[in-house]
């Protein structure tokens, strides 16, 4: 992503409407910093490029550049570091990543009767055609069973469950955040013939290092499995 420093002719010391951006220019180390600008005219105007460190400021386009010896070039690193410090985010070439991680099952999980307790749904997945993890948000090796936020903001997360096949008794899916303690999103319902699948979302507002997990529980009369192919996600909206 690249961002040209664009300064008006009629305020030159404003860069935009957001203060996070006026706060970081004030208390960052700019390029500019005991710098005098070269010269200053129209675009076309500018003097043939050739003396690496000149600043010329075009008044038509309200653009700096600088001579890296053999060309102008705009002078943009400074606004793009301040967005991607702002967004707390790493630059690609296609844009800004976003938090997101959706982790799958390859095996089958064990879920005892009863619908007093709920047993966390565990994920060993994280990596594939259909799974990712793009910023450390889940573990194969230890609590395998939650998402953790890698950032304070507003997340989304759902969930597919695939219960194993069995016609009698209830089927309960629940989103549960770790602090506080708080269901966001559930799904109760009666078993039918065939497979079950139970498919839930909801928002959370999470702080950096704390979780969403999938819960489940049911009352068939007998242990039944959470199938291979149940997933898990969890997406990161925005800040706080």
């Amino acid at each position: 992503m690249t961002l040209p420093l664009v300064i008006s002719p009629n305020d030159p010391g404003h860069l935009g409407d957001h203060e996070e951006i006026h706060g970081l220019l004030a208390n960052a180390q700019s390029p500019f910093d005991n710098v005098a600008l070269d010269g200053a005219d129209l675009f076309a105007n500018r003097p043939a490029a050739g003396v690496q460190g000149r600043y010329f400021y075009a008044t038509d386009t309200g653009v700096i550049y600088r001579d890296t010896g053999s060309a102008w070039q705009a002078w943009s690193s400074l606004i793009s570091d301040l967005i991607a410090s702002i967004l707390q985010a790493s630059p690609t070439l296609s844009g800004i990543r976003v938090p997101t991680a959706r982790v799958g099952k390859s095996v089958g999980q064990s879920i005892p009767d009863g619908i007093g307790g709920s047993t966390v749904v565990t994920f060993e997945v994280e990596a594939g055609t259909t799974t990712w993890d793009n910023d450390s948000i889940h573990s194969v090796s230890s609590n395998i069973g939650r998402l953790v936020a890698p950032r304070s903001g507003y997340y989304l997360a759902g969930t597919t469950i695939v219960w194993a096949s069995n016609t009698t008794g209830q089927r309960f899916v629940r989103l549960r955040q770790s602090n506080p303690v708080n269901i966001f999103a559930r799904d109760d319902r009666t078993a039918t013939a065939g497979t079950d699948f139970m498919c839930i979302a909801g928002a959370c507002r999470l702080g950096a290092g704390e979780y969403a997990e999938v819960v489940v529980s049911h009352s068939a009369g007998t242990a039944l499995n959470v199938s291979s192919g149940s997933n898990f996600w969890l997406a990161f909206v925005s800040d706080l």
